[in-house]
């Protein structure tokens, strides 16, 4: 496997597998990789052209089930103070939106600002690569000052007996090695004797395990979670 990440899950409720969340369903990857970042809930990633996946602040707000509490209180207030400094920093000094806006005093006006770089920027696409490093060396920064917090929101749920009460979970993962090809026999509109693994087969030699009912591969995929984490 790659260092590409995708989305997968531990707990997902049967009809979603057959009818899919995304896409079509009817056929589960199991499959071994390295958690990125572990939720109990869908996190509504986006991946942008460069492979990078972005989640919205809010979600790591609300992910501190697992210990985090008002810590990240702290992680919201260096992020802030971030985003004020990269505003300042890059923003022209003798820019009208400089000299009327108080950003040390006002963390919305920066935000406004913020949201609207490329914008101000007017497009110049060297400024706003700058920008862009300034803000991912800053976010790694306090990512690794806040390790702790940012630790237990990253990894609490799957650290956890991973139940949750959606009809699925979410794991960002990466370093993939495929173990099994699950399928649920659907038939298609197009042909009568026409089944999924007949497309699994011709990307992959991969082991194929065919279900005649999703609950049952519901059932199966809880039994190997539960195995793994004891």
């Amino acid at each position: 496997g790659g260092k590409k990440s995708i989305s997968a899950f531990f707990s997902m409720m049967s009809r979603y597998m057959e009818s899919g969340v995304a896409t079509s369903g009817g056929v589960v990857v199991e499959m071994d990789a390295d958690v990125i970042v572990s939720a109990s809930s869908d996190i509504m990633s986006e991946v942008d052209k460069t492979g990078r996946r972005w989640v919205e602040m809010s979600w790591f707000a609300n992910a501190q089930r697992y210990g985090t509490g008002p810590a990240f209180g702290k992680v919201e207030k260096d992020l802030t103070t971030l985003i004020i400094g990269l505003v300042k920093k890059h923003i022209p000094k003798d820019k009208e939106i400089q000299q009327t806006k108080h950003f040390g005093k006002d963390a919305g006006a920066a935000f406004d600002v913020w949201s609207n770089m490329k914008r101000h920027l007017k497009g110049d696409g060297q400024k706003l690569r700058l920008v862009i490093k300034d803000y991912f060396d800053g976010v790694e920064k306090i990512i690794k000052k806040h390790k702790k917090v940012m630790g237990d929101i990253f990894y609490g749920y799957a650290r956890s007996k991973r139940q949750t009460e959606e009809s699925w979970d979410e794991q960002l993962v990466n370093n993939i090695k495929i173990k099994k090809v699950h399928v649920i026999e659907v038939k298609s509109y197009e042909d009568d004797e026409y089944v999924v693994h007949d497309d699994v087969k011709s990307v992959g030699n991969w082991p194929i395990k065919e279900w005649d009912a999703s609950i049952d591969l519901e059932i199966y995929t809880r039994e190997v979670v539960k195995k793994e984490i004891g």
